[in-house]
């Protein structure tokens, strides 16, 4: 557990919530009382506000496509992707190679090795070749060394989004690329509660004679 992050959490909310209330008390006693009021109020709108930008890039993740990546049937150094969603995908392509430290390979150590497919449009359903590995070395060390495969697109807002293609344990794995909720907020509300539930869940535990 990353107690500095905890701590950052609470402190954040401790401003929020108990710091500037008491700054008010103590600049202006009783008359804090309607400032401490609408200040809350202001809280409470600020949540508002996230929720609504959560239940809008919500609305919104329901037009992005998913794709199911694997190894062509008729040959192994090709790699397949379908587009599973009811969504399109344009200008789908290998931008870059990883290595087991995903940190990028330069262009000159793979682009002759991997026949790369770009593809103006994906279809909903549409199943694809998206490489193959011209080079047997390299596909080699992605399988048994580690490494990935990112995969730049645009979706139907129009919106740049990559996928990345792990080569794990001799398996794929499709990661999408990181999405935060929004709302700082609601995002340090969670974290706290969470921090809170699990506390209470290993003090449990420890009561049993468990740890966690």
């Amino acid at each position: 557990m990353r107690w500095a992050r905890i701590l950052a959490q609470l402190g954040k909310l401790a401003a929020l919530f108990v710091v500037v209330p008491a700054i008010l008390i103590a600049r202006l006693r009783w008359d804090a009382i309607l400032p401490i009021i609408i200040y809350l109020q202001l809280l409470l709108i600020w949540i508002q506000a996230e929720i609504s930008l959560r239940q809008t890039a919500l609305f919104a993740a329901q037009f992005e496509p998913a794709f199911d990546i694997r190894p062509s049937e008729s040959d192994v150094a090709t790699l397949t992707i379908e587009n599973v969603s009811e969504n399109p995908a344009y200008t789908l392509s290998v931008a870059r190679v990883l290595d087991a430290r995903h940190i990028p390979l330069n262009p000159s150590l793979w682009e002759g090795k991997l026949e790369l497919d770009r593809m103006a449009t994906l279809a909903p359903h549409e199943k694809r070749r998206l490489c193959t590995f011209k080079d047997e070395t390299l596909r080699n060390n992605l399988f048994t060394q580690g490494g990935a495969l990112e995969i730049l697109y645009f979706g139907r807002r129009g919106e740049s989004q990559s996928v990345t293609l792990l080569f794990t344990g001799g398996q794929l794995l499709i990661v999408t690329g990181e999405s935060v909720p929004p709302g700082i907020l609601l995002r340090t509300l969670e974290s706290v509660s969470s921090t809170w539930t699990f506390l209470r869940l290993r003090r449990h535990l420890k009561s049993k004679g468990k740890v966690l």
